[in-house]
C-alpha cells in the first residue's frame, strides 16, 4: 500500500510520483496548477462548454475548475493522508486578469494562452478590460500576498481549532526553481532557455515565497535542488524550465524516501551533497563539449583530425618497407 500522501504543487511534484519504489509512497489527492496567492480571491465562473472544446489536458481543465472554485483547502482537509508535499513554482505561472471595477483573475499553464480569454463569461462585456502578466511583473502588495500565505498556513497545519489539517512536521516544502537551462538532445550539451521567460525574475520571486512559508512553519521539511539542476529537452511533458533530467527526480524521490524511512541508503545532507557534485561533474563534461560548437575550434579538430590520418597513414607505409 505505501505511505499515503497528498500532493500541492507543480509538475514537479506530479512528475516525481513516477520515481518512487513499488509500494513506497500511495498518493491520495494530487492538486497542481493553483498558486496559493489565488486561494483567497473571490470564486470566478468559468464557461465549462467552452472549456471541453480547447485542446489541453484532462487534468489542467480540472485544476482550473478548482483554482475558480477557491476550494482547494478544504479538498486537501478531506483527505486521509498524513503528509502532504507540495512547492510553490505553480506562483511563476502567467495571470489573465479582465473586468469593470472588480477584477477577475486566474493563473493559467502556458497550453491555455490561446484560448484563456474565451473561458470567463464577461470577459468581453463593453467596459471590461482584460490582460496578461506575469505575477512578479505586478504592483503587488507583499503584505496582503503574505497574510494569504499564513492565512493558508494557519489552515493546513493541524492544530486544537484544526484537527484535520496536517502535523507541520508531516508537510514537506520542496524548494522547485525554473531551471535556467536545458540539455539539448541533438548536440548534447547545455542551452540557456530565452530571455523572454523571464527565468531569473520567477526565481527571485519564487525565493520570496519560500521564505514566507519557511518562517510560518518552521518545523516542516525543507527539500532543497542541488546545484546545476538542468531542464531536458528529452522530458515526457517536453521542454520547459520545470521539466528536469531524470536525474533529479530520482534525488527528489530519494530525499523523500530519507524523511519517511523508506529509504536507508543515505541521509539528507549526504544525498543532497552527493547529487550536487554528481551535477557539478554532468555540467563540466556537458561544458567542455560545447567547445565543438565553435566554428573555428571545428575546424581546428578536422585540421588535426587529417593530419593524425596523414602521419597514421605514412606510418603504415614504413612498416611496409621494413
Amino acid at each position: 500500500m505505501g505511505i499515503q500522501i497528498d500532493i500541492f504543487g507543480s509538475v514537479v511534484c506530479r512528475d516525481m510520483i513516477r520515481y518512487f519504489e513499488e509500494d513506497e509512497f500511495t498518493v491520495n489527492r494530487c492538486i497542481g496548477g493553483v498558486p496559493i496567492s489565488t486561494l483567497y480571491e473571490r470564486p470566478v465562473p468559468l464557461d465549462e462548454e467552452e472549456l471541453k472544446r480547447i485542446p489541453v489536458s484532462q487534468y489542467d481543465k480540472r485544476m482550473l475548475k478548482i483554482q475558480m472554485k477557491r476550494n482547494v483547502v478544504k479538498l486537501l482537509k478531506k483527505s486521509e493522508a498524513d503528509i502532504l508535499v507540495m512547492d510553490l513554482a505553480d506562483e511563476g505561472m502567467k495571470r489573465y486578469q479582465y473586468g469593470k471595477n472588480s477584477r477577475q483573475s486566474a493563473a493559467y499553464p502556458d497550453e491555455m494562452e490561446e484560448y484563456i480569454g474565451n473561458l470567463f463569461p464577461g470577459s468581453s462585456d463593453p467596459g471590461s478590460t482584460e490582460k496578461k502578466y506575469l505575477p512578479m511583473e505586478a504592483d503587488v502588495d507583499m503584505e496582503i500576498l503574505e497574510k494569504k500565505y499564513k492565512k493558508f498556513v494557519q489552515e493546513i497545519t493541524l492544530s486544537d481549532e484544526n484537527p484535520q489539517g496536517y502535523p507541520e512536521e508531516n508537510i514537506v516544502l520542496i524548494e522547485a526553481l525554473y531551471a535556467e537551462d536545458y540539455v539539448g538532445n541533438a548536440d548534447g550539451v547545455t542551452h540557456v532557455f530565452d530571455a523572454k521567460r523571464k527565468i531569473k525574475d520567477r526565481n527571485a520571486w519564487l525565493k520570496q515565497l519560500y521564505g514566507i512559508v519557511e518562517k510560518s512553519m518552521p518545523e516542516c521539511k525543507i527539500v532543497k535542488l542541488p546545484m546545476f539542476t538542468h531542464a531536458s529537452e528529452n522530458h515526457l511533458r517536453g521542454l520547459g524550465p520545470l521539466s528536469y533530467t531524470e536525474e533529479t527526480y530520482s534525488y527528489l524521490s530519494q530525499a523523500l524516501g530519507v524523511l519517511y524511512g523508506t529509504y536507508k541508503r543515505n541521509s539528507m545532507d549526504n544525498l543532497f551533497k552527493e547529487r550536487g557534485l554528481k551535477n557539478k561533474l554532468y555540467t563540466r563534461l556537458l561544458r567542455c563539449g560545447s567547445v565543438n560548437s565553435i566554428p573555428g575550434m571545428k575546424k581546428q579538430i578536422k585540421d588535426l583530425e587529417q593530419q593524425v590520418a596523414s602521419l597514421q597513414k605514412q606510418l603504415n607505409e614504413l612498416k611496409k618497407k621494413r
